[in-house]
């Protein structure tokens, strides 16, 4: 594996780190400072190495996106084909479509190391490393998604949709959830795409502000033109907040059709403690589980 390590030299710290920590991987990636042979042309190293490197990860920050030099490098790697793993050590993914050169980033699966967050599971710097390490040691296991239940969450439940998903899982309840499906790299939205197609069920974590959140009104539509079961499920942060319940079933009532269909829906409960709940879901879910 080819990997070459693009960042602005105000990164080079957290470069280094990134690099020593890839060699315990077997990686070893290339850097500038190492690559580049003292009296050669240095555009011309990279731009070789662009060419024939298997994927490059672009360590983003806003001096990053301000450096022509930097953003040269990423065209000239998204232009080749070249597999893009973005690294935001600072954040800057407003910024990403003010340049030809980065524009379509945002819909790239990243590393955000500077608030260590993954579509709202927090994870520690060592995961994050190590899922990127995984992603370029095993580049194509996210095209092998296999039927599963679907479970659908805004950011705010990220923890406990997370949660609920390998709770599923331990009671043999396959599913696909963005937290721990979709890898560093990826189209995320492709990807959402391709695991809802094999969907057998969904779940919809529910939230008082989901009508405003567009990306999961695409989740809950698609589910329904696949004419999956839905079930719904209210995050123990509302159990105990019977106003915010009724707010967010009027919220669902007062929408569209995608939403309104989710009011009608009796949902579970985490009043008696996360376990019951998950495990009253899974005997529910285990008709639509394909068994060998």
């Amino acid at each position: 594996m080819n990997v070459m390590l693009s960042y602005r030299s105000t990164d080079a710290a957290f470069v280094a780190r990134l690099a020593d920590y890839l060699r315990t991987r077997g990686i070893n990636p290339w850097i500038d400072t190492e690559g580049i042979r003292p009296g050669s042309r240095w555009r011309d190293a990279l731009l070789e190495e662009l060419r024939i490197c298997d994927a490059c990860v672009v360590v983003l920050s806003p001096q990053y996106l301000a450096s022509e030099h930097c953003r040269m490098e990423i065209f000239v790697a998204r232009s080749f084909g070249r597999r893009i793993l973005p690294i935001m050590v600072e954040d800057c993914f407003q910024t990403l479509r003010e340049h030809e050169e980065t524009k379509g980033l945002e819909d790239i699966f990243m590393v955000r190391m500077f608030r260590l967050s993954m579509v709202g599971l927090p994870i520690k710097a060592e995961d994050a490393l190590r899922r990127l390490g995984d992603v370029l040691l095993h580049p194509s296991e996210e095209l092998q998604i296999q039927p599963s239940v679907y479970i659908s969450y805004s950011t705010a439940d990220g923890e406990f949709a997370t949660e609920l998903a390998r709770s599923l899982a331990k009671r043999n309840i396959p599913t696909w959830i963005a937290t721990l499906g979709v890898r560093i790299g990826e189209n995320w939205r492709d990807a959402q795409v391709r695991a809802m197609m094999q969907a057998s069920a969904h779940v919809v974590v529910l939230d008082e502000a989901m009508v405003r959140q567009p990306v999961l009104r695409t989740e809950i539509l698609l589910a329904e033109a696949r004419g999956l079961d839905v079930f719904t499920i209210l995050p123990p942060r509302l159990t105990d907040q019977p106003q915010k319940i009724v707010d967010l079933i009027a919220s669902l009532n007062n929408s569209d059709q995608t939403y309104r269909r989710l009011a009608e829906i009796q949902h579970f409960s985490c009043s008696e403690g996360v376990e019951l709940a998950c495990q009253n879901l899974s005997t529910t879910l285990t008709k639509y589980v394909q068994r060998p």
